[in-house]
């Protein structure tokens, strides 16, 4: 409790949770990989496990980690990451109670189930949209469109690069079998870097009523540490993608 007393995002615990696949084979495979067909007949044998870490200041901590089941009791597809996530979260509120004030997720996680779990426990959802599809994107951008943005704001980088930054903003928009509404926020970035501008959208929905704008976009960013700090840095420094036992307690024991 004491290394986040001060946040680890603008005095709010955020953690990030995604799933990584570790590694596979042809020819090995214990009672637990999960497996997939490619397009030649042949089986490939694989583990994939879901990660919740911390994302914001330093340093960048692994709360726990949860490997995907195999198909059973009939079913013909393997667990999907959504239910081990929802399993990973519920395992570490009971051992650590309030471990986070938002967990924040990429599009995968984008369902009512999943932002059910996470107030369920206490905390705020973060989840960003990509599927235009969505009942609650069109009716968002097409709210959106008629107005000018809630915020604007300028982010300054390194030399003469900056970033300018338009965020709208409404919290009246429902879920299908969600009995609450959420925020939707749609970010519209104008990156200056190097005498070049590019232009870059994108929306998250949140749980969150009294979270800013401003950190909101600071913790759709930081999403991406997970990737960099627990992933990228794990498979490269510390080959995390070689097959060091090939069992369920060896794979997670290596972990």
């Amino acid at each position: 409790n004491k290394v986040f007393r001060r946040g680890t995002i603008d005095g709010l615990k955020v953690v990030a949770i995604d799933g990584v696949e570790l590694f596979e084979s042809t020819k090995k495979c214990c009672g637990n990989c999960l497996t997939r067909v490619q397009k030649d007949g042949i089986t490939h044998y694989f583990h994939r496990t879901v990660v919740c870490s911390t994302i914001g200041s330093d340093s960048h901590l692994i709360l726990g980690q949860e490997i995907l089941e195999p198909k059973k009791d009939g079913s013909d597809k393997d667990e999907g990451e959504i239910t081990a996530g929802k399993r990973l979260i519920r395992k570490l509120h009971r051992e650590f109670h309030h471990f986070a004030d938002i967990i924040v997720a990429d599009a995968l996680y984008c369902k009512s189930t999943w932002v059910k779990e996470v107030l369920s426990i206490g905390m705020d959802a973060v989840v960003r949209v990509k599927d235009e599809r969505l009942n609650i994107v069109k009716d968002a951008l097409g709210l959106f469109k008629c107005r000018k943005a809630n915020k604007e704001w300028t982010v300054k980088k390194k030399s003469n690069n900056y970033i300018k930054i338009k965020a709208w903003d409404e919290d009246n928009f429902q879920m299908p079998s969600l009995d609450i509404e959420v925020r939707f926020i749609k970010f519209m970035e104008e990156i200056h870097c190097s005498g070049k501008v590019e232009i870059k959208e994108s929306w998250i929905i949140t749980t969150s009523k009294v979270t800013s704008v401003e950190t909101l976009w600071k913790i759709m960013h930081s999403r991406w540490e997970i990737e960099n700090n627990a992933f990228h840095q794990l498979k490269t420094e510390w080959h995390l993608n070689h097959c060091f036992l090939h069992s369920s307690e060896g794979v997670e024991t290596v972990l």
